[in-house]
Order: structure tokens, then sequence, then C-alpha cells
């Protein structure tokens, strides 16, 4: 079994635009370092920047923590949580500094959420389930096939 910690605190966006949010604390190096030797955890989820629940991609990411992270601990594989507000060219710098598993949930959710609400303003008596999943499952491929592509995985198993 996997065991995935998070030190620091990734806080909550309570609009889904802000980039802060009150209970936010960033991943402090030494306290990670110590955690993870402490705990052999197999994935450390870090505080670098991201909020949960942001809907809007305006989070700027601490480039320079996630690189004294990566350096201080070179084979830990990191999770970047609440990875749906980052914006997309400090994303791509973090996966080359360690981030290794990228949450975005929220991206998604509204993927999905926007694909309903078209569907309604096209056939606004559609309310069978079929009629109500078959666009939201084809934005949540289309949105992941789009972040496979950002994140560089593509045909990569």
């Amino acid at each position: 079994m996997a065991v995935e910690a998070e030190i620091g605190k990734v806080g909550k966006s309570e609009d889904g635009a802000s980039t802060e949010a009150d209970d936010m604390h960033y991943t402090a190096v030494d306290e990670a370092v110590r955690f993870v030797g402490d705990t052999h955890v197999d994935a450390l989820a870090v505080s670098i920047g991201t909020v949960h629940a942001m809907a809007v991609q305006a989070a700027h990411l601490d480039i320079a923590l996630c690189r004294k992270l990566h350096e201080a601990m070179p084979t830990m594989p990191l999770v970047m949580h609440g990875a749906s507000g980052a914006v997309d060219e400090d994303v791509k710098q973090v996966i080359q500094l360690g981030i290794t598993k990228i949450n975005i949930a929220t991206f998604l959710q509204k993927k999905a959420a926007l694909a309903v609400k078209a569907m309604f303003e096209q056939t606004p008596d559609a309310i069978g389930f079929r009629d109500l999943a078959k666009p939201q499952v084809q934005a949540i491929k289309d949105g992941v096939r789009g972040k496979i592509e950002l994140f560089g995985t593509a045909n990569r198993a």
C-alpha cells in the first residue's frame, strides 16, 4: 500500500478565484525532510501556492520553494493538491522539480458543469441521465487530454 501525506497546508478558496486562503501554510523544507525521514511515506503533498477549489487559473507557484524541496529530497515523489488554479507555465516548471502527481478535480468538475450548462442551453427539456452524462464525460475526457499534453505525459505509461 502506498502512503501519501501532506505537509504544510493547501488552503481552500471560498470564492473559487482567490489565490490566497486564510488557512494556507506553505511547506517548510526542514519540516518536510524531518517528516519524510520519520514516516517513510511514499509520496509527499507540498504546499507551494496552490489553493483547493480554485476555478480560475490565477495561482502563481513558489518555484524556488519547490526547487528547495526537490533538492532536499531528490528521490521523494512530490504531489500538488489544488492544482486546478495553478498557472500552466508554473505547472510545467514544477514538474521538472519533482512534482509527480497533480490533483485537478476542480478543473474537471468545472468542465463537466459547463458541458451540462451548454447542453441545457441547446436542449432545455433534457432530463435523462444519459443526456446529462454524455456531455460531461466528453468534457472530462477532453480536459484530461489537454492536461496530459500540458504535463508532458502523453504516450508514457
